[in-house]
């Protein structure tokens, strides 16, 4: 195959695994599902295997990690004798993130970058950053991701990867996916600061090492460096922000890999990001009055806070 050179330059948003598949197959003016039948050929799958397994309904773990992306990146890298595929999906964050609910089986975009691309005749791919379950706002515009077909008779949730793929455009009924009315843009404070984290993400997914330390032996995400502020602050007071257990904590404390999305509803309250070290305390009472302020909480939750402040301030040292 030729060797066609994934995107890696939009404001640091790499082209996603699923993305290049689709732009290869157009390369080479076959369909994906041709292109499907090459790579598992390479593969040396059993024919009863291939006739058996629908590819179509798990094809975006392409974008992710485990064996079925490693298996997928290395038969493409094979094939195009491109050595750098590995680092548009997410296979370099393998042991320091846990793969739960991390990639999305659907498409989603946003409709103004597509119509910037198309506008300045550059390559129109999809980001591996529209691919991650918790990406709901495009960082660089501030409007919500798209997730379905805007054309009325269609509506479809779209495949990430499917046989009719084409970055762009709806594989059911060839709808371009830009070009809408424009869209609000949003100040939804979490939102927002995540779609932010997770462009941090990205910048790192070609060398995860540079936002991770060494702890017992194994990489894990700097918020966790033992010089830090995590590794010093109660194991209760962190397992009520992140609503886990205590003894969870102390395992992150140690090394162990956490859920994407956990750790990003849990980072949001704390104001770290989970890809920096910081030193600086963690003052409870602080996160309190951030919670407070901009979290949308039951009556519960806000009876439970106050509580919690009550506490603070009659008991400093608990």
């Amino acid at each position: 195959m030729y060797a066609l050179e994934p995107v890696e330059s939009y404001s640091s948003i790499n082209e996603s695994a699923g993305s290049y598949v689709s732009r290869l197959a157009i390369e080479h003016c076959v369909s994906t599902q041709d292109l499907f039948d090459i790579i598992l050929n390479s593969m040396n799958e059993e024919p009863r295997y291939i006739v058996q397994r629908e590819y179509s309904s798990i094809l975006y773990f392409l974008n992710g990690m485990g064996h079925f992306a490693k298996k997928w990146i290395e038969a493409l890298e094979k094939l195009t004798g491109r050595p750098d595929l590995k680092s548009h999906a997410l296979l370099n964050w393998e042991g320091i993130i846990r793969p739960n609910e991390l990639i999305r089986k659907y498409k989603t975009w946003c409709p103004q970058c597509l119509t910037e691309w198309k506008s300045n005749s550059n390559v129109i791919f999809e980001p591996l950053l529209w691919n991650l379950s918790q990406a709901k706002i495009c960082p660089k515009h501030r409007i919500y991701l798209l997730h379905k077909c805007p054309n009325a008779k269609c509506n479809h949730l779209i495949p990430t990867l499917g046989s009719r793929s084409r970055p762009g455009y709806c594989s059911y009924c060839d709808t371009w996916l830009g070009d809408l009315p424009s869209h609000v843009i949003t100040d939804n404070h979490e939102d927002l600061w995540i779609a932010e984290i997770l462009q941090e993400m990205m910048i790192y997914n070609h060398d995860p090492a540079k936002a991770t330390v060494e702890i017992n032996g194994q990489r894990a995400l700097r918020l966790f460096d033992r010089r830090g502020a995590f590794q010093l602050a109660r194991s209760e007071f962190l397992a009520s922000i992140f609503g886990v257990h205590p003894t969870t904590i102390n395992r992150w404390k140690r090394g162990e890999s956490p859920t994407l999305s956990i750790l990003l509803a849990g980072c949001y309250l704390l104001q770290r990001s989970p890809f920096a070290f910081d030193p600086g305390e963690i003052n409870e009472e602080e996160v309190g009055n951030f919670i407070s302020k901009n979290v949308c909480l039951s009556d519960l939750e806000s009876g439970l806070l106050s509580l919690l402040s009550v506490i603070w301030v009659q008991n400093p040292c608990l």
